[in-house]
């Protein structure tokens, strides 16, 4: 049955035999209307039915109604017959079922066969023998007329085989010549073949264009292919891979460590063997050692393939250089790593800004273009106070109030809505070093005095997107030029007035010190110093009605510097009418501020300090109290005695010289006052009490004592460090330049010294060569390289005294150099020297 056709053919068949093997098959087709007409040529008489059987019994051709049993195989009592029998006759019946006498007839050469069925009932028995013998006769006749078709079947086969050079062209692509053939058939077969082989010469052509496209193609990806059939061991490997290894590419077992590194050889040899397994591809990331001497990256892929069997018979694969991919990836890799540490350090500066903020002691504001505060820090918050009110837009600037203090023509004024510094800014103008005295909402009768500084944020497009206030309190300053106090509210009141007011009874104290050392005094010689020292040159008292909670007030103003560089809650309780006192403002100021500096000092960071003061009878009671260190009994009853020191903490930052509250006692008893202290013992704080009388409003007090001396000139204290592991000499020394007037810091461990000298930031060092851990020398070495204290004065203080001990000091870093016992009175020059130049 031929597909296209849709019915029956006979089909002639040549094998074409090419490089020892059949390649092709030519074939030519012949209907059954060919051989159906050689059977109504015959003339059969009407009802006869002959047909022509193939070697398996299928009817190829018919006389009667062809097109519905050609293509049928023959019945079966006849397909059995023709089968066993080269020649007979038979009873049977039709395809149609009619009742024949049928007689048949095969060809041994090729076992065709012809049958002829005559109808029973056209057949009479006086006739039947010779009509049977007519039978034989005419299926002879039809045998030679069937010899005769398979000569005219010879003469089909010899014009196909005559295709077979063509078609042998065709397959090897050579150009073919059309031969000369007897079947037109044969002919439209080798007119076919010259159509063919023109089409494959074109499409041959396109093939090889599209080869060679697809071949720049997998040059240009650096793209490769390779075939391993696993029947024959054979691998075709394309030149693009040779290109891509720049060298030949030797037997896998051969390629490690020499064409792949050792370790993609692995990687590769147990894919192979995963694959071989359970067949199931791979694709790997392999490092190959090019030709040239560099490293690649290449990706290799494998396939398996599988036969109609289902049995792994050969693996396809692909190799792609992606070198440039790697460094691509490589390349985005560092990128987003710079990425995101460009983000953790900008997340870490944010911190760290919000964490400086935080901690600097300006107050500062940041605000939206509206006005809406965005961010206020700790300084803002205690400038201010917690109860402050969240401005929404400028407007609720009204709220914030503040009289100008800048001594200006407007000084005094209150500060209008739109003349705040933020306001100003956030309206284009640049609002620079503003004075003002402003009022807090948490404690309104204590008002401070600050400098404002405000500047408009812009954006790209300069269009104002917010704003920024600076705030410094200046309170301090602002008052001691107006009082005409110390500059320096961070020094200690006590060392204070020794600069300014005991220089000259300087020479008495050195005495008095000697003759203590001598340890002959006994108390009233001590007690009669101490007097002499106090009392000497008539100090002048400049008595005033006061207020008592302005002594307060100021007091805490100054020492509350210390108390929240300490972490120390200090609470002030004033009563609410005034409570009078006669007296010198700014030696009450001093006692007050000596309690409180001491209260700090001896009170571990984060403690509470109480300032109250009361009314009682006659009496005005000023106490100052405290959870520090505590005294015991015999310190309480000694507190007030010249010299008369607790125990000092190792660095001696709360140490003094222990005539302190001597002094204290005595201002107070000039005020006609009274001092008592009071400890529960050790570790459970301390409470001073002064009372002063309490004066009437209508007495009038005022009086001035006039002093025998004048007032020494100011002089700069210096910040100095003594970094010795001998803790009595440190002390000493300490001692000594505190009795100079300087604030002095003691560390005993050059590691922790150069930690402190980071947030301390002395202008002198007077350091100790031999020093555990790191010493002397390499300590100033450090000291020079760190920012802070790359400019401070260097000294050593050493028990080494030789020549070269003197130039190592030097060539460490040192400024000068001192050979222990100290020169006490050298020392001195040169740290007077050093604070006038500094002064100056």
């Amino acid at each position: 049955m031929a597909p296209q056709l849709k019915r029956p053919i006979v089909s002639v068949d040549v094998p074409v035999v090419l490089d020892g093997g059949v390649r092709y098959s030519l074939g030519v087709g012949l209907e059954p209307r060919h051989f159906n007409a050689m059977l109504t040529n015959q003339n059969l008489p009407p009802g006869w039915i002959a047909a022509i059987l193939d070697s398996s019994g299928t009817i190829v051709g018919r006389n009667h109604t062809p097109e519905q049993f050609v293509g049928n195989k023959a019945t079966p009592r006849l397909l059995q017959a023709i089968t066993n029998n080269a020649e007979g006759t038979l009873d049977s019946t039709t395809q149609e079922g009619t009742l024949v006498l049928t007689a048949y007839s095969r060809s041994p050469s090729t076992n065709w066969g012809v049958a002829i069925g005559i109808p029973n009932r056209a057949l009479k028995d006086t006739l039947k023998q010779r009509l049977l013998l007519l039978v034989a006769g005419v299926t002879t006749l039809f045998g030679i007329g069937l010899v005769l078709a398979w000569v005219m079947g010879g003469r089909i086969a010899r014009s196909v085989t005559a295709l077979t050079a063509p078609a042998v062209g065709l397959g090897r692509g050579d150009t073919v010549r059309i031969p000369q053939v007897d079947i037109k058939e044969a002919l439209e077969v080798a007119l076919a073949i010259s159509r063919a082989a023109d089409l494959l010469k074109e499409r041959s052509a396109t093939i090889q264009a599209r080869e060679a496209e697809l071949a720049e193609a997998h040059r240009l990806a650096k793209l490769g292919t390779w075939h391993w059939n696993l029947k024959t061991g054979e691998i075709e490997i394309s030149n693009s891979i040779r290109e891509i290894y720049g060298r030949e590419v030797p037997p896998f077992p051969d390629q490690r460590g020499t064409l792949l590194t050792v370790e993609s050889w692995e990687h590769v040899n147990s894919a192979l063997q995963r694959v071989m397994r359970s067949g199931t591809g791979y694709d790997l990331e392999l490092q190959v050692n090019h030709g040239k001497g560099h490293v690649i990256w290449v990706n290799a892929k494998c396939e398996p393939v599988h036969n109609d069997q289902n049995e792994l018979a050969a693996l396809y694969g692909t190799v792609q250089d992606i070198t440039e991919n790697k460094a691509h990836e490589q390349a985005l890799r560092d990128s987003e790593h710079q990425a995101r540490e460009a983000a953790h350090r900008a997340e870490a500066e944010r911190s760290r800004l919000d964490a400086v903020l935080e901690a600097t002691p300006v107050g500062i504001v940041v605000a939206n273009a509206s006005g809406v505060v965005l961010h206020s820090n700790a300084a803002h918050r205690e400038l201010w106070g917690a109860n402050q009110p969240l401005s929404k837009s400028t407007k609720d600037y009204v709220e914030w109030k503040g009289w100008w203090a800048d001594g200006s023509t407007r000084h005094g004024q209150r500060v209008a809505l739109h003349e705040w510094p933020m306001a100003r800014a956030l309206g284009g103008t640049e609002a620079p070093h503003d004075i003002i005295e402003i009022e807090p909402f948490n404690t309104p009768l204590f008002h401070r005095i600050v400098l404002m500084s405000a500047a408009p944020v812009r954006n790209t497009e300069g269009k104002i997107i917010g704003g920024v206030l600076a705030q410094l309190d200046i309170t301090a300053r602002v008052k001691a030029e107006e009082a005409l106090r110390q500059a320096d509210r961070r020094k200690d009141e006590f060392l204070a007035m020794l600069a300014h007011e005991l220089r000259n009874p300087l020479a008495p104290i050195a005495a008095a010190a000697d003759l203590l050392s001598l340890g002959h005094l006994d108390a009233g010689r001590v007690n009669e110093i101490s007097s002499i020292i106090v009392t000497r040159g008539h100090v002048t008292l400049d008595m005033q009605n006061l207020d008592a909670r302005q002594i307060v007030a100021d007091a805490t103003e100054q020492v509350r510097p210390l108390c929240d560089g300490r972490g120390h809650r200090l609470t002030v309780h004033v009563p609410h009418e005034p409570a009078l006192v006669t007296g010198d403002l700014k030696r009450l100021v001093q006692v007050l501020t000596n309690l409180l500096n001491n209260a700090a000092k001896f009170t571990p960071e984060g403690g509470e300090i109480d300032l109250s003061v009361e009314i009682e009878g006659g009496e005005v009671i000023m106490s100052v109290a405290d959870n520090g260190i505590g005294m015991d009994p015999g310190l309480v009853r000694h507190a007030f005695e010249l010299f008369a020191q607790g125990e000092r903490t190792p660095d001696r930052s709360q140490g003094g010289l222990g005539i302190g509250l001597a002094l204290v006692k005595s201002l107070v008893e000039l005020h006609a006052g009274t001092i008592t202290a009071y400890s529960e013992g050790l570790g459970k704080g301390s409470r001073f009490t002064v009372r002063l009388p309490r004066m009437q409003e209508q007495t009038d007090l005022s009086k001035r004592m006039q002093t025998t001396e004048e007032k020494p000139p100011p002089v700069k204290t210096l910040n100095v460090m003594v970094v010795d592991d001998n803790t009595d000499a440190a002390k000493m020394l300490a001692m000594f330049i505190e009795a100079l007037g300087h604030n002095v810091f003691v560390e005993h461990s050059s590691i922790k010294a150069l930690e402190q000298a980071r947030l301390i930031v002395p202008d002198v060092f007077l350091l100790d060569i031999g020093l555990p851990e790191m010493d002397g020398n390499e300590l100033a070495g450090h000291l020079r390289a760190q920012r802070e204290t790359s400019r401070a004065v260097l000294v050593a203080v050493t028990g080494y005294g030789q020549e070269q001990d003197r130039v190592n000091a030097l060539a460490a870093g040192f400024d000068h150099h001192f050979v222990k016992p100290v020169d006490t009175a050298k020392l001195a020059a040169l740290l007077s020297q050093l604070a006038n130049s500094s002064q100056g």
